[in-house]
């Protein structure tokens, strides 16, 4: 069985899933750990490289089970059928905001967390915007303060397994200038054990001890 991980992540007040168009939900990936269901467009070919899952045997205890044979399967979205409406139907809901932060010598800001490379992230506090969150965060997470926002990055799916109650957290990423400069100083409340800047040609190095997702995320930022 998967292996269960904890997330501190909290839910924010966002648009909720099932209200969301199916403009803002192509091609999504929601990440299992290191395991991917991909949700295909309606009219995709399901001759992929990817088992599918059913519509009618889409449910969590089927997807887990196929999880134990194949690390990546798919399902399709149709007019009548969402996939992610029917995962959040069956999982607590969850939101978070994070960043990808370049330094001006195009190194990256990473975070050391459960032993795995990440980036900063978390949860909101009540009253704030998905961009304020990430920024919030990552000054509390690794001591950089002097952050500028270029651009929204992209929007992830994480279900995981918190106790017995699954989880499925939406986090919305922003890519972010900082500087290199100032004193790194890790929040080890939040387990985080390190932060580091790392140069770009290093990255797959460090993203070989990285998630799924977080090798996704950075694979989307724009050098």
């Amino acid at each position: 069985m998967i292996r269960k991980f904890i997330s501190t992540i909290k839910l924010f007040n966002f648009a909720n899933i099932r209200n969301l168009t199916f403009n803002q939900l192509e091609s999504q990936t929601v990440y299992f750990e290191n395991r991917a269901l991909h949700i295909l467009q309606e009219g995709t070919s399901l001759e992929s490289k990817w088992p599918v899952v059913e519509r009618e045997s889409f449910f969590l205890q089927g997807i887990l089970e196929m999880f134990e044979h194949h690390r990546e399967l798919a399902v399709e979205r149709t007019s009548s059928f969402c996939p992610l409406a029917k995962l959040s139907s069956c999982m607590k809901m969850v939101t978070a905001a994070g960043g990808a932060v370049r330094s001006e010598n195009d190194k990256l800001l990473l975070i050391r967390r459960f032993n795995k490379w990440d980036l900063p992230k978390g949860r909101s506090e009540e009253g704030e915007i998905p961009s304020q969150t990430a920024l919030r965060e990552i000054r509390e997470e690794t001591g950089v303060h002097s952050l500028e926002i270029i651009r929204e990055l992209h929007h992830s799916y994480h279900a995981y397994d918190t106790y017995g109650q699954w989880e499925l957290k939406h986090t919305v990423w922003f890519e972010m200038k900082g500087r290199e400069e100032e004193t790194l100083q890790v929040q080890s409340s939040e387990d985080i054990e390190q932060a580091l800047w790392v140069r770009r040609e290093m990255l797959d190095f460090y993203m070989e001890d990285a998630f799924y997702l977080i090798r996704d995320v950075i694979g989307k930022i724009v050098w």
